[in-house]
């Protein structure tokens, strides 16, 4: 593959997907097998950030502090944006059934108590 990938982010495998952010939007996946692009698509903002894979979702997060929750999967499918109040340069972490983020300013644990 040679389109285009990111200088500062690394890919991320869930199964048979291999996904990546370039760091300005276009999210991509690529088959492993075979290094065929199964979808690509353009996210808002800059990107440094690798995805995270976490329970058939990939979390893409933007330098403004916009994550995109896309299905780990053959179509594109967004589940969800979420936005925080500060510049995200680190990548998300997930443990535990909690989501781990790090701003500039602070450190948030996100997800449900058991």
């Amino acid at each position: 593959y040679d389109r285009g990938t990111s200088d500062s982010s690394t890919p991320v495998v869930y199964r048979d997907l291999l996904f990546f952010v370039t760091n300005d939007g276009f999210a991509t996946a690529l088959d492993t097998e075979t290094g065929g692009v199964v979808w690509r698509e353009r996210l808002p903002g800059q990107y440094r950030a690798s995805p995270l894979a976490a329970a058939g979702r990939i979390y893409f997060q933007n330098v403004s502090g916009l994550t995109t929750v896309v299905e780990a999967s053959r179509e594109f499918r967004k589940i969800a944006e979420n936005k925080l109040d500060d510049e995200t340069l680190a990548s998300p972490v997930a443990a535990a059934g909690h989501l781990y983020i790090r701003t500039r300013q602070a450190l948030y644990c996100l997800g449900s108590h058991p």
